[in-house]
């Protein structure tokens, strides 16, 4: 028997249970020398018992990373058991509906990577964010941690993460409300799927697949691809991901009216696991519960358990889940003429589905679903429909004139980037959540260089032109979840969450590249321009100062852009404390 088969062999054993507390796990493996064979061992261990069970997983991962620290593994961190401890941890985390938890340790785990061999650490670690995201809405940002995890795992040849990655990717396109290319994906991931021993991808995979077809009308096939999920997850012994699995199949027996059937398998499940109230497994069943009544027209019983679902989403935080309770209850009670409480909650679902998604975005589909509810009841209300006419033309109206002047509010006219204003605003927003949640941010300072002469030689209109030139570029290589702003004058600035001092030195240098290498037509001459860019980031320091400000950061990032300018010009600068040294430069 293999090393690891005699551990697992232990961790099924009554051995086992003494391992609830960390000093009696170190009893059963401080014999494996030297300490790093140790740490790899709890740390494939753990991943090996990631969905079977999580909560042991995260102990054997938590021994690692003390055992990895400086005092236990010769006066050094082993980093690469420690990287792999915080990846694992935060994948069994995002895996328990955890959020906070699984961030703050896959972004140390990243943030740690830096140096190190490609380890496929750097592929959970990604995964388990982008999970993240996908849960609160965000597709986009998910979307740029699971492109990178894929890559990651084809450089390592690592076919179960590769699959697991694309299938990821899959869940990110529907969350887009792209369902053709979530099954296009998949077509590719079924046929890869046979060479994957592991049933626990096996069931996720048939699952999400599952989703997909349901959402594409294709709910008998949809129904087989749950039914495999389910069986699986019994057959292997998970017991959450088989509720959420079983949650699939109600919607496919609802979708295709075997109400009875559904609900019969909802309640026998949630009998079950009376214990886990206030668990995501557990909103996602009432929230299935609550959808079958709907669709069964018992609005009264639909209401009950979507307000329940509603407020265990609300506890967790989990946004998706929000929305989608807002908005039917919304249709609920429109069903049983409550219009108050009908706007209430089409007011809760269309400000968190503005802020799951870009505000653009987040206007169309809030008029298109107004404009089909106003038409639905124009069909059931003859009588009154000459009113609900001369009303929706009002409310139109009204519309139109309040989002002309939202959009003046918030938006520069001329590069259509944010104004001033409007950037504080969030700029200071996100620099809240970052000192709350401890996560990196970095701001970007830039400044077109001699922008003045050429506003002299070409004219203002010309200037225009290359501040427009600016803010095209600036906004293709930034992302969506980045903040941008036209600061005054010739001056942009961005807040980039998420993002590390070394990330943002990069991105600065591919904008500073980029702009160097265009030419602006000016209605003249195609001219080139250069900027020079400062960089700061929220230090770990900054954390601790309750006085800090988004103030504070611009102020220094405008310092390393006057270095930067000070030093000849198209150039990054970061900044550095007065006392330091120079600070570091990224030459053109």
């Amino acid at each position: 028997m293999s090393f690891l088969g005699l551990l697992i062999t232990v961790c099924h054993s009554e051995g086992m249970e003494r391992l609830n507390e960390t000093p009696e796990m170190e009893k059963e493996f401080e014999h494996i020398h030297p300490v790093s064979k140790r740490v790899d061992m709890l740390n494939e261990l753990a991943w090996q018992l990631r969905y079977q069970d999580k909560q042991k997983a995260l102990r054997l991962s938590h021994l690692a990373r003390q055992l990895s620290q400086p005092g236990e593994y010769q006066g050094q961190p082993y980093l690469a058991g420690l990287v792999t401890a915080l990846a694992t941890s935060g994948f069994v985390y995002q895996a328990q509906f955890k959020l906070e938890e699984s961030l703050n340790d896959s972004i140390q785990a990243m943030t740690l990577m830096d140096g190190l061999p490609l380890l496929p650490a750097a592929c959970d670690a990604r995964c388990a964010i982008a999970w993240v995201k996908n849960y609160s809405g965000e597709a986009s940002t998910a979307l740029d941690y699971a492109l990178p995890a894929l890559q990651i795992a084809r450089d390592l040849h690592d076919l179960e993460r590769e699959v697991y990655a694309m299938d990821l990717l899959a869940c990110c396109y529907a969350l887009m409300n792209d369902i053709p290319d979530a099954l296009e994906q998949h077509a590719v991931v079924l046929q890869m799927l046979p060479a994957i021993e592991s049933p626990v991808i096996h069931m996720i995979i048939y699952n999400n697949h599952a989703v997909f077809l349901n959402e594409s009308n294709k709910v008998e096939e949809g129904l087989e691809y749950s039914e495999r999920s389910v069986n699986l997850a019994r057959q292997h012994g998970y017991a959450d991901e088989e509720i959420i699995f079983i949650s699939t199949m109600v919607i496919s027996l609802t979708l295709l009216k075997k109400y009875t059937q559904a609900e019969t398998l909802l309640r026998e499940t949630l009998n079950k696991i009376k214990h886990k109230t206030g668990t995501k497994p557990y909103s996602y069943l009432v929230q299935t519960l609550g959808i079958l009544f709907y669709k069964n027209q018992d609005y009264h019983q639909a209401e009950g358990h979507l307000l329940q679902s509603l407020e265990i989403a609300t506890i967790n935080n989990y946004k998706i889940d929000q929305e989608s309770c807002h908005s039917l209850l919304s249709e609920i009670y429109e069903k049983l003429d409550q219009p108050a409480k009908a706007l209430m909650h089409f007011k809760q679902y269309f400000v968190l589905h503005t802020n799951n998604a870009n505000i653009e975005n987040g206007r169309k589909i809030a008029l298109l679903k107004t404009e089909h509810q106003m038409e639905h009841t124009r069909r059931e209300a003859d009588q009154v429909r000459v009113k609900n006419l001369e009303l929706e033309h009002e409310i139109e109206a009204g519309r139109h004139e309040t989002a002309m002047y939202e959009k003046l509010a918030m938006i520069d006219p001329l590069t259509e980037l944010f104004n001033r204003r409007h950037f504080s605003i969030l700029a200071n927003q996100e620099l809240e959540h970052s000192l709350a949640h401890r996560h990196p941010l970095s701001v970007l300072f830039l400044d077109i260089d001699h922008f003045k002469s050429i506003n002299d030689r070409y004219g203002h209109l010309s200037g225009d032109r290359v501040l427009i030139s600016m803010a095209s570029i600036m906004r293709n290589l930034l992302r969506d979840s980045d903040i941008i702003g036209r600061f005054g004058g010739e001056e942009f600035i961005a807040i980039l969450p998420d993002t590390l001092l070394q990330q943002a030195r990069q991105i600065g240098e591919r904008i500073r590249k980029t702009i160097s290498q265009s030419k602006v037509d000016t209605g003249h001459e195609n001219i080139s321009i250069t900027v020079s860019i400062g960089i700061t980031e929220l230090l770990p320091s900054d954390m601790l100062n309750p006085h800090m400000s988004m103030t504070d950061l611009v102020h220094k990032a405008d310092q390393a852009l006057y270095i930067a300018k000070k030093n000849g010009r198209n150039r990054v600068e970061i900044y550095s404390t007065p006392t330091g040294d120079a600070g570091a430069t990224q030459h053109p």
